[in-house]
């Protein structure tokens, strides 16, 4: 088994490759087929829990069976998502009440078929943690039309910083979905 630095430079070198600025290769190069898709972000409480519940909600309209799921790498178990992020998805009928936090797992890396991170530094943390996730984690942003970006993390942010993430969330989950379906 490789060491973390090693796997890390392996990595960014592979998503290089693949994401270069063009990043419609990204689709060519998503694992096939995907059931279970999970989304990770730092504590779980704002970027991961937006996009979970927006595409699984988009994906359950559509009468599709991959299931969606969220976590955290930085998080404990049961916190409920920030008051702010909640109120900004239910402006966007979409609703965060049942979200509780989860820490990521080895079960939960193993389960899904595509892990979808919000920055490029937490996909060198995932690995760091879980290196044979290597050829499933993917960033958010690489879905993003144009130049893949980093989802930014709102928290201590405003109201408009919290709806300017969930616009990117929402934009970004749009082109996966067509990506995935």
């Amino acid at each position: 088994m490789l060491e973390a630095a090693q796997l890390s430079r392996r990595w960014l070198k592979s998503a290089t490759l693949r994401f270069g600025l063009k990043n419609r290769k990204i689709y060519k190069t998503l694992p096939r087929p995907v059931r279970i898709v999970l989304f990770v972000c730092k504590g779980n409480i704002c970027r991961s829990p937006f996009a979970a519940s927006y595409l699984g909600a988009k994906l359950k309209g559509r009468d599709c069976p991959i299931e969606v799921f969220s976590a955290g790498l930085e998080t404990i178990s049961g916190e409920k998502a920030n008051p702010v992020a909640s109120s900004v998805a239910l402006q966007n009928q979409i609703s965060l009440e049942a979200h509780v936090t989860t820490p990521v797992t080895r079960e939960l890396i193993g389960r899904a078929d595509l892990i979808i991170v919000m920055e490029f530094m937490q996909c060198v943390d995932l690995l760091k943690k879980f290196p044979e996730a290597e050829r499933k984690v993917f960033r958010l942003g690489d879905f993003h039309k144009g130049l893949a970006r980093e989802i930014w993390d709102p928290y201590g942010g405003t109201h408009a910083d919290f709806e300017f993430c969930f616009r990117m969330i929402r934009r970004c989950c749009d082109n996966l979905m067509g990506a995935l379906i």
